[in-house]
């Protein structure tokens, strides 16, 4: 069973042909990313223990980037062009937390 079987359907709600996001998988405690969290997560291998993870420690993948939309490369753009596509991309199930948030910070 996959670590992180909660987003393994995602490929369902992407309305494009290919994407590439430059992120991480977190686990938000106090809406502060825990790496000892997310360990919890990372290091279950038994497929009961993983389900009950998955409940107790809800993951959500911070992006930072948009490398690739509906094929196109988007590195040799600017920086601000990949966060306002980013931003309009409609993920369900997922928090999408964007560089953006963290530069205003």
């Amino acid at each position: 069973m996959h670590v992180y079987p909660d987003f393994q359907k995602l490929n369902r709600f992407i309305k494009v042909c290919q994407t590439i996001l430059d992120g991480e998988m977190v686990v938000l405690v106090n809406g502060k990313s825990s790496f000892a969290a997310i360990l919890k997560r990372d290091l279950k291998i038994d497929g009961t223990r993983i389900k009950l993870a998955v409940r107790k420690f809800p993951a959500t993948f911070i992006a930072f980037d948009l490398l690739s939309l509906d094929n196109k490369d988007l590195i040799g753009e600017p920086l601000e062009y990949h966060l306002e596509l980013l931003e309009k991309l409609q993920f369900p199930m997922i928090i999408f937390r964007s560089l953006k948030i963290f530069l205003m910070e």
